[in-house]
């Protein structure tokens, strides 16, 4: 008995809320604002926990993490280009830790990233040259 309750507990006390809640990773949705008539736009995705690229509108995934979360953004011909940077913010699901995981909890969360979390939709102004 104590085995199995050992078995049940164990992953609980371990685990940090926002980890086990809502993962170390997630799901933005990138999209561009002006210069529509600029094709193809390229973006990058980059923050301390590494890159991507893609084809905006597009969502992308991220490893969470303490710090900005940059994207750059230009088309195929170079005509036009935006960027943008955000920060991320406390991710409200750690709050859990104080009552379910306690410090351990505290600690898992903050070493995957779970207790970050950016926005969910991103929209990057571009620039390009005056149509004359």
């Amino acid at each position: 008995m104590k085995l199995r309750l050992t078995a049940v507990l164990a992953p609980i006390l371990l685990s940090g809320c926002a980890s086990v809640m809502e993962g170390s990773d997630q799901g933005i949705n990138i999209n561009t604002t002006g210069c529509e008539d600029s094709g193809v736009i390229i973006c990058s995705v980059r923050n301390s926990e590494g890159a991507s690229t893609i084809t905006a509108p597009a969502s992308v995934s991220v490893e969470k993490a303490r710090g900005p979360l940059t994207v750059n953004c230009e088309s195929r011909d170079k005509s036009a280009s935006g960027s943008t940077i955000v920060e991320s913010n406390y991710e409200a699901m750690n709050a859990g830790n104080i009552l379910v995981g306690g410090f351990i909890g505290i600690g898992v969360d903050a070493a995957t990233g779970a207790m970050w979390k950016y926005p969910t939709a991103i929209v990057v102004p571009m620039s390009c040259p005056s149509a004359e």
